[in-house]
């Protein structure tokens, strides 16, 4: 009873150091500026533009038009947003993209409709909880199962009549000022979060900072198991909601998010970026002040993950995927892309690689998209029978750990890996890493550590060790040295116990940027 006891309390003071950690975080800019996005001036990662981009144009044809193209890059966080709207029946969104410096970050459609009485509705595809105070009158549903923005638009348009009946619109002015108008829209925004108790505003420095009470009631929305329960209760919502207005089932047009670099926080000094983190269901990492305190309580979380570990024994096993009776990959690439695309419930895309200056170029392949627990199941049964034809499937996107994510599955018209990595352009610009250096290192690896590739993307791959590693002590040091960047994020540059992953059937994993 006593060590119970003993672990509670120390789980208890996790849970309050980090709302210390959070309450003495440094402010956010009251009155963020924004800059016109320049892709010749403003560096940004091509793939999330690319994203971007697309659900811009599928909004297009809608009547959508993009209002300000807009950029701002903080301390510790790029951020780019397409403010969109309609001349026509005056309805308004953005889509936008907030990515940390250490990684993370979030990618998000969202639609606002607002009345003059201060009233408002928000309708996003955001999977996380809201962590901002609730405000009287404003609505806010989040349906992360929606990856289409057609679909998602006929949602926003069912919710608004059935909210607000025909009553009238507000309609700001965007297009004068873009801009001026997000900062402002912002300043508004936190301003509400002062009325309800969660921040207070710093006239001196013009900064907004975090009450006691908000700190506390944001931060524990995100520990678990709270969060764990506040997601369950979103996803639940949001089915719930789609039956109701008729518009449940499958995305027709899904434009999956671009796999982004885990962690547990994006860290900003501005309002603008709070918001948007907000809408990803972050909170602000602790400053310098506070890290030491944080780092030490990383060992008091392990006890949390302990205590919790437990559901692994528990948790549902995943169900056997099973190819259709008579099912057969034809020797040439469009039957086989017909193939797939029947397994997979849904139409293929042409999927595009990466050039040496950064340009995206065409690869030859195609995907589909599926939930991450389907993928699974559809790469261990239908991997081979693809390969026996010359062709490689392979998983695209990331998110592993996530089974009802969307995520990309490729078919490439080349039975040879190597040729694979070539024509996605896998590596890392940022980290010098070219297609030619990790085919290198590959090749010199195969001999003494035979394996299969079975994921990747234009910054990363994944591959299965075929039998155990021989010495995985040293294979550990060979993967640290070529691909630091996984080992330092996740396990904190701890080669040892990347060892022993790998000892017990772990995965190759590489990454860059």
């Amino acid at each position: 009873m006593i060590a119970v006891i003993a672990i509670l309390g120390l789980i208890a003071a996790v849970y309050v150091i980090c709302i210390v950690a959070v309450w003495r975080a440094a402010g956010d800019d009251a009155h963020p500026v924004y800059e016109r996005y320049d892709p010749a001036r403003h560096e940004f990662p091509r793939d999330v533009s690319a994203w971007l981009e697309a659900n811009a144009n599928a909004l297009s044809r809608e009547g959508f038009a993009v209002a300000g193209d807009l950029f701002r890059l903080a301390p510790s966080t790029t951020q780019r947003v397409l403010l969109i709207m309609n001349d026509v029946t005056g309805e308004r969104g953005m889509v936008a993209a907030v990515l940390g410096a250490m990684g993370g970050g979030g990618m998000f459609v969202e639609f606002t409709a607002e009345l003059a009485d201060g009233r408002a509705l928000e309708v996003s595809n955001l999977g996380d909880p809201r962590v901002f105070a609730p405000l009287p009158g404003w609505t806010n549903e989040r349906l992360p199962v929606v990856r289409d923005p057609a679909r998602l638009l006929r949602v926003f348009r069912a919710l608004v009549r059935r909210r607000f009946g025909a009553a009238a619109l507000a309609h700001p002015d965007v297009k004068g000022d873009p801009g001026g108008y997000l900062s402002a829209a912002t300043f508004r925004q936190m301003g509400r979060q002062v009325d309800a108790g969660y921040f207070w505003l710093d006239r001196e420095t013009q900064t907004f900072k975090r009450t006691l009470k908000g700190a506390a009631l944001m931060t524990w929305k995100l520990l678990p198991p709270f969060k764990q329960v506040l997601v369950a209760r979103l996803e639940r919502r949001a089915a719930r909601l789609l039956r109701e207005i008729g518009l449940d089932g499958a995305d027709q047009r899904p434009i999956a998010p671009v796999t982004l670099p885990d962690s547990s926080t994006v860290q900003t000094d501005d309002s603008g970026v709070a918001l948007l983190r907000e809408a990803a269901g972050e909170t602000p990492r602790p400053r310098q002040g506070a890290r030491q305190a944080v780092f030490v309580l990383l060992a008091l979380v392990a006890l949390n993950v302990v205590l919790v570990g437990v559901r692994r024994g528990l948790r549902r096993s995943r169900p056997e995927y099973h190819l259709p009776a008579g099912f057969t990959v034809p020797g040439d690439f469009d039957g086989a892309v017909a193939a797939l695309e029947r397994l997979a419930g849904g139409p293929s895309r042409a999927l595009m690689g990466v050039a040496g200056d950064g340009t995206r170029v065409p690869t030859g392949g195609v995907t589909v998209v599926v939930t991450a627990e389907r993928a699974a199941g559809l790469l261990q049964a239908a991997h081979d029978r693809f390969r026996q034809r010359g062709f490689l499937l392979f998983r695209y996107d990331r998110y592993f750990g996530r089974d009802t994510v969307p995520v990309r599955v490729g078919l490439m018209p080349t039975a040879d890996p190597y040729d694979l990595l070539v024509r996605l352009g896998t590596g890392g610009r940022r980290d010098r890493r070219t297609p030619n250096d990790v085919i290198v290192w590959l090749r010199a690896l195969a001999p003494d550590e035979p394996f299969e590739l079975t994921g990747a993307g234009v910054d990363w791959f994944r591959a299965r060790f075929v039998g155990k590693p021989h010495d995985p002590h040293a294979l550990a040091q060979r993967i640290y040295e070529f691909c630091p960047r996984a080992v330092d994020e996740e396990l904190e540059g701890n080669v040892e116990r990347l060892a022993g992953l790998l000892a017990r059937g772990a995965p190759l994993m590489c990454e860059w940027r």
